[in-house]
């Protein structure tokens, strides 16, 4: 066996290093191994698979970050700049971007004729269908099925009514109260054919008794009327001219056709279709118009709601807009005074007040968490996202060129503003409503007009304190933009 030293450098003579030993025959086999994996070439089938890379090091991912950051910031890639919708918003199509069904519906349901709204929901409900399944024709309003369509900013969609599923229907089984408000809608119902039949009888009658009738009875109320003064001040009381006419003249309803008065003993799908007529025969009526006023009135407040916010979050170097950018006093908010009088102003208050208390509690957590939570309730979000659209770019048109690169048009709106915007259309529109409601009351009318709307606008405006000539000027010009859309549609609709 033959022994094989190793040869060292001069360097390291220093340490003296172990022999070892090799046999020849092993070294010639290694090397003829070697020759043949360089002359033989494997099919790409039957390649071997590469091997795994090795985890990098601790040492190489350490070289590798400080090999990043002494790149510095100009290798770092730069940020897509935020991406503008400057698509027409709903307001610039037709003039408003809030909904004027949804906000004549809240009105309506909500304070207006919400006792016959709501009773109208318990006769839904106690329908009984053989199979379970609900009546696929639900619109037993057709005012509301009218507004849907009044809505839609293409060309209104004709809804085709489903033939109703047989049910069967009881009176006995509604809540005492459902009972009695339909006797009550019954009742109106039978004051409603008198008043009706009164006209009638009037117009038929020759000048001598026409003039005779009438100096009887401005005798009659004018004697009602002293005693309401004395008994019933301010009191919802009516002058019974049913009981004037036939006190007048016994004969005064002879040929009268009377509402049903066996209506009780009507069954099923019989009774309940009585039952909704009584109850739509109750309900005020709104014109044409008076939700367009309405509408613009609301969005007016909510849109100098969204101008002050936007203003003070740029002003503030922010780029979220928050509830208390909005709420706060300026010249470019005179109709600040509306959202303060609002519950849900209030209850910001009251939370900002509590969340200042609680200094250790971590605040942009909760705001996240309550951002989070906001999302699923906004019932507006669609129009109250389009009216914030719409500032923006109203404001971006002042403040540079181009729209993308407007200061305005890099700001967002959080979940917890839009909610509040929601919430505060809600609640101007019942506290209107109700208003409108004592407004129809007292006038003894069944229709929202033109002359209650200007009512409402102006005490309002009284009460608040607040000039309103602007007010006007912006319901004027939406009003004007809404109804040419209105138009346009309707020979679009003729056309197609």
């Amino acid at each position: 066996m033959a022994i094989v030293s190793k040869v060292t450098e001069p360097s390291e003579i220093t340490a003296p290093k172990k022999k070892v030993l090799v046999k020849k025959d092993q070294v010639k086999i290694k090397s003829k191994e070697v020759e043949v994996k360089k002359t033989v070439k494997t099919p790409k089938s039957e390649s071997p698979k590469k091997p795994r890379a090795k985890k990098a090091s601790k040492e190489s991912k350490a070289e590798s970050t400080s090999a990043t950051e002494s790149a510095g910031e100009d290798d770092k890639p730069k940020k897509k700049k935020k991406g503008i919708n400057v698509k027409p918003t709903l307001g610039d199509i037709c003039g408003l971007n809030l909904s004027v069904a949804k906000i004549k519906n809240i009105i309506s349901n909500n304070c207006i004729n919400k006792e016959a709204f709501d009773a109208l929901q318990i006769l839904k409900d106690h329908r009984v269908f053989p199979d379970g399944g609900p009546d696929d024709d639900d619109d037993e309003d057709d005012d509301e099925a009218d507004d849907e369509a009044d809505d839609e900013v293409s060309s209104p969609k004709k809804k085709k009514k489903a033939q109703k599923k047989p049910f069967t229907f009881n009176l006995n089984d509604l809540p005492d109260e459902t009972r009695k408000y339909l006797d009550k809608c019954y009742q109106d119902a039978v004051v409603a054919t008198y008043i009706a039949y009164n006209r009638t009888v009037i117009t038929g009658l020759n000048e001598v008794e026409k003039k005779k009738y009438t100096t009887s009875k401005n005798e009659a109320v004018a004697k009602f009327e002293l005693e309401q003064r004395s008994t019933h001040l301010f009191r919802d009381q009516e002058f019974d001219l049913t009981t004037f006419n036939q006190q007048y003249k016994s004969s005064f309803y002879k040929n009268i056709v009377e509402e049903d008065k066996n209506w009780k003993s009507k069954k099923d799908m019989e009774l309940y279709d009585y039952c909704v007529t009584i109850l739509n025969k109750t309900k005020t009526r709104f014109n044409s118009e008076a939700k367009i006023y309405i509408t613009a009135f609301i969005e007016f407040i909510i849109k100098q709601l969204v101008i002050n916010g936007t203003r003070e979050c740029v002003d503030r170097n922010k780029k979220i807009i928050k509830i208390e950018h909005a709420v706060i006093e300026s010249d470019h908010f005179n109709l600040f005074p509306f959202i303060k009088s609002t519950s849900v102003y209030k209850t910001f208050l009251a939370d900002a007040r509590k969340q200042d208390a609680d200094s250790d509690a971590d605040e942009t957590a909760v705001d996240e968490e309550e951002d989070a939570n906001a999302a699923n309730k906004i019932p507006y979000k669609h129009y109250i996202s389009e009216l914030c659209r719409s500032v923006r770019m109203e404001l971006s048109a002042d403040d540079a060129n181009d729209a993308a690169e407007s200061k305005y048009n890099q700001t967002s709106v959080s979940k917890k503003f839009k909610q509040f915007c929601s919430d505060a259309i809600i609640e101007l529109l019942e506290i209107f409503g109700n208003a409108i409601k004592v407004e129809v009351n007292t006038r003894n009318v069944k229709t929202v007009n033109y002359a209650i709307i200007t009512a409402i606008l102006y005490t309002s405006h009284v009460f608040h304190n607040v000039p309103v000539d602007p007010t006007i000027n912006f319901i004027q010009d939406k009003y004007n933009i809404y109804i040419d859309f209105l138009k346009k549609r309707e020979k679009r609709t003729k056309v197609d």
